[in-house]
């Protein structure tokens, strides 16, 4: 069992040895240093990140304005996958939406991400929109997936 805590962390608070590790890891999503630096001083800009020691283990990054809010990124290390992190990740996160009164959830996946689009769906997320060739190198379709958090279901995910 890996040992970890959740660290909600906000823009310029962030500790330096995990916000490199953010840098690094965003690299994945095609954000380069300067786009995850202008990400992390926007004042509706949250991450919540697993952490073990100075280790990160994964985020979710995330945009909150009002009563909704807009997932960029989920995000577990390789060394860590198929544990269910990104399911307790998540559900955390969406507990975590839902006492602050927020009311709608928005994300995009790429159709191809079959491992994200099952997670959305467990976690209670439905299909929203379906853009067609909406991604570049290579072209392909973006699903646009939302949670209303007013059904009362956040706290659990779906099996």
């Amino acid at each position: 069992m890996i040992e970890y805590h959740v660290v909600p962390i906000k823009g310029k608070l962030m500790m330096s040895p995990i916000k490199e590790q953010i840098i690094e890891a965003n690299r994945h999503f095609g954000w380069n240093e300067a786009q995850t630096l202008m990400d992390f001083n926007n004042e509706h800009s949250e991450y919540y990140c697993l952490v073990n020691q100075d280790k990160l283990l994964g985020y979710v990054a995330l945009h909150h304005i009002l009563d909704e809010a807009s997932i960029n990124m989920v995000y577990i290390d390789k060394t860590f996958r198929q544990q269910g992190l990104a399911t307790e990740l998540l559900v955390f996160v969406l507990n975590q939406l839902s006492q602050r009164q927020v009311k709608n959830i928005f994300l995009e996946v790429r159709a191809s991400n079959h491992s994200a689009i099952h997670l959305y769906q467990k976690t209670g997320f439905d299909l929203l929109i379906n853009r067609k060739n909406y991604y570049q190198n290579p072209m392909e379709d973006a699903y646009i997936f939302q949670k209303n958090l007013t059904k009362g279901d956040q706290d659990e995910s779906k099996e």
